[in-house]
């Protein structure tokens, strides 16, 4: 019987998550939300993408998280205010 395997979803890069807008072709599959993450590995894209002053991944990421997520944590919430205020603010 083989361990169950954890879910890591990488993020910081803009092929993965399609920075530069929804293509037409996948827009069902850009909206969605991720069920399973690892709440450490969001938080250490968030720190690397915000001293690399890529704001647009924290807030691409941020779409794709559940919304209590940043909600429940202060740091995640801070980085995701700050990356919208900085990009021109929603």
């Amino acid at each position: 019987m083989k361990p169950w395997r954890k879910h890591v979803y990488r993020i910081g890069t803009e092929e993965h998550l399609n920075v530069q807008g929804p293509d037409e072709s996948k827009s069902i599959e850009f909206q969605k939300k991720l069920k399973v993450f690892r709440l450490e590995a969001v938080c250490a894209g968030f720190k690397k993408a915000w001293q690399e002053r890529d704001y647009a991944v924290i807030v691409t990421v941020a779409d794709k998280i559940p919304n209590n997520v940043p909600e429940e944590d202060p740091k995640l919430l801070m980085w995701y205010d700050q990356a919208v205020t900085r990009m021109g603010g929603e």
